[in-house]
This record gives C-alpha cells, sequence and structure tokens, in this order.
C-alpha cells in the first residue's frame, strides 16, 4: 500500500500545515513578547546574522 493517493485533498492539507504548526511550536516555544524582543534584537543588529543556536526539545 502507497503512503499517498493520487490526489491530494484539502484536508490531507490542513493535516499538514496542523502537524508543521506544532513542530514550529516544540522547536520555537515562542510567544509574542519573546518576538517582539528577538525583532529588536534584529533591528539592532541591523538585519545582520547573530551567533546561532537553538535547543532542540528532542
Amino acid at each position: 500500500m502507497r503512503s499517498h493517493e493520487d490526489v491530494l485533498r484539502v484536508p490531507d492539507v490542513l493535516d499538514g500545515v496542523e502537524f508543521l504548526d506544532q513542530a514550529l511550536f516544540l522547536i520555537y516555544d515562542t510567544n509574542p513578547d519573546d518576538m517582539k524582543k528577538r525583532a529588536s534584537e534584529v533591528t539592532a543588529r541591523q538585519g545582520r546574522p547573530g551567533t546561532f543556536s537553538i535547543k532542540v526539545p528532542f
């Protein structure tokens, strides 16, 4: 049995979006205040990359 049908239906896409949303939440776990703080940091660096680090939740 194949894992995908020949046709991708709207409910399939919406399920995928929900899975992606949950995965991004688990990885980044941000709230609006954190996002504003991070945006201010990027603005202060004038868009230049800072140090990169990420905590993966698994």
